[in-house]
């Protein structure tokens, strides 16, 4: 596991041996990062004579990202005193220890005046991940109409892998109209790569700009 601290690689004999037996061993990276998810091993372990084991400590690096599970491989060579078996190489894998990332909009509501045009709204995430993270936006009406007082956004909504977050552009449709003050909801839902926290929805209020209409009396 990655909070393991450090893979014990083990190495065997068939036999014990009269004779003090030694082998040189590397890593090699794999889907795993050396420097980043381990730290590279190279050297030569010795198998005292009479014994038939040796381990090599491999230090596991621990970081916060949820990812996949990684890998590295570890090869013995070159032996002295013996003869190389099968098999020769091992494959390590690094399990992942980290939750997944939580998604979430950055406020939960805020007002707009109608003749706003467009605006942005954040969604973030509580950390970095390895691969992207995608997230369906889907907006509800309330008393604000879809492409009567607002347009609806992007169905869907990208966080590229290593960012922490993204922008939702929205735009309000103005009118002449004197009305009270409308409002609509825009809710996150469908994640990938990660999970929903809050708030997952955020609610708009479009603040009406038009002025009341006149009233005369006319004589006829």
């Amino acid at each position: 596991a990655e909070d393991a601290a450090t893979a014990e690689i083990g190495v065997g004999l068939t036999a014990p041996s009269a004779f003090e037996i030694s082998v040189d061993y590397q890593t090699t990276a794999d889907s795993a990062t050396a420097g980043e998810d381990y730290t590279t091993a190279a050297g030569t372990l010795t198998i005292p004579a009479g014994d038939t084991t040796g381990t090599v400590p491999i230090a596991i690096i621990d970081d916060a990202d949820d990812e996949p599970y990684e890998g590295f491989t570890f090869t013995v060579s070159d032996p002295s005193n013996a003869v190389l078996g099968e098999p020769t190489t091992t494959a390590v894998v690094i399990t992942d220890n980290d939750f997944p990332p939580e998604v979430s909009f950055q406020i939960a509501s805020l007002a707009v005046d109608e003749d706003v045009g467009w605006f942005d709204l954040s969604v973030s995430m509580s950390k970095t991940s390895s691969s992207d993270l995608t997230v369906d936006v889907v907006p509800v009406e309330g008393s604000a109409l879809i492409d009567v007082d607002f347009a609806s956004p992007t169905a869907s909504l990208t966080i590229p892998a290593g960012e922490m977050s993204a922008v939702i552009a929205v735009g309000i449709v103005a009118d002449l109209l004197d009305e009270i003050d409308e409002y609509f909801t825009l809710r996150l839902d469908g994640v990938e790569g990660g999970i929903l926290g809050a708030p997952a929805e955020v609610a708009v209020t479009i603040t009406d700009d038009d002025e009341p209409p006149g009233l005369s009396v006319e004589v006829s």
